[in-house]
């Protein structure tokens, strides 16, 4: 099923359990009791005009927190791992690749995943949450989303790098075109 609340395979009860700390009781009763006290001396024409403001800015900080929580406790940044993993190296064909280089989809596939990790989508996604929310709620004029790899992540892929090729014999053909 394409539903993402089957595919997260989290109980009902958590969804239920995050959406009452986004949007709980005593909130809704306040925004329906503000609904009645604006609409009725309209109603009744004391008013000719109404108007209804909710403000959901708390809420969506709350939001955030929830959907992060939700996201981890659902397994998604397993699943977007694998997912960007497989979209990353879609368009890359090993016969794109120098002659020279032989490596097989299978270690390509590996490369990107020692690098494309389900922590660092995490950080990523959590960072991006953090910039966007205050932005949206006006507490911020902009917002930067900044997708790096620290340098303990770059010092893994050129390791990676190397043993492919080591392990493709790349080295040989440079030896051996001199």
């Amino acid at each position: 099923s394409g539903n993402p609340l089957v595919v997260s395979k989290l109980s009902s009860d958590v969804i239920v359990s995050s959406v009452g700390k986004v949007v709980p009781q005593p909130w809704i009763q306040d925004v329906v009791e503000s609904f009645f006290d604006q609409i009725v001396p309209y109603l009744n024409g004391d008013q000719d005009n109404f108007m209804i403001t909710v403000s959901v800015d708390d809420r969506l900080f709350i939001a955030k927190d929830e959907v992060k929580s939700l996201l981890q406790k659902s397994d998604a940044y397993n699943f977007l791992s694998e997912n960007l993993v497989s979209v990353l190296i879609k368009d890359i064909s090993t016969n794109d690749l120098p002659l020279w280089l032989d490596v097989s989809d299978d270690q390509i596939r590996d490369l990107v995943r020692t690098v494309v990790t389900p922590d660092w989508i995490q950080f990523h996604v959590d960072g991006a949450l953090d910039e966007f929310v205050p932005y949206i709620v006006g507490e911020r004029d902009t917002f930067r989303i900044k997708v790096g790899f620290e340098e303990n992540r770059l010092k893994i892929l050129l390791e990676e790098v190397k043993e492919i090729l080591r392990e493709s014999d790349a080295y040989g053909f440079f030896y051996d075109s001199l």
